[in-house]
């Protein structure tokens, strides 16, 4: 996630959008350059069940959590973290013995 001076929320970078400065000269591209301004955002007291709906809806997988006071970035929510939740898992975590393949 990318936020401005104030904190506030800009936009999001993702590989999809790092993959936008394959070839160019990556001392010279900013997170600004290939930032992705985000026009979908979430209340952190939204249920899990809406940001579902939402993501398909926009067939988007990241939704930036947004304070209702000022549009101050307070996190990012995955696809990946849904699914977590659904298995019972604390977010940000996965059972000894798993472990995540690319």
């Amino acid at each position: 996630m990318i936020t401005d001076v104030r904190n506030a929320a800009a936009g999001i970078n993702s590989a999809r959008n790092i993959l936008k400065a394959w070839g160019r000269d990556l001392n010279k591209v900013t997170s600004e350059d290939i930032l992705q301004p985000f026009t979908v955002t979430i209340s952190p007291e939204s249920s899990i069940e809406e940001a579902v709906k939402l993501q398909q809806a926009k067939r988007i997988e990241h939704l930036v959590i947004v304070s209702p006071q000022g549009r101050r970035a307070v996190g990012i929510l995955t696809t990946f973290d849904i699914v977590e939740h659904m298995a019972g898992m604390t977010a940000g975590t996965l059972p000894s013995g798993m472990e995540l393949r690319e």
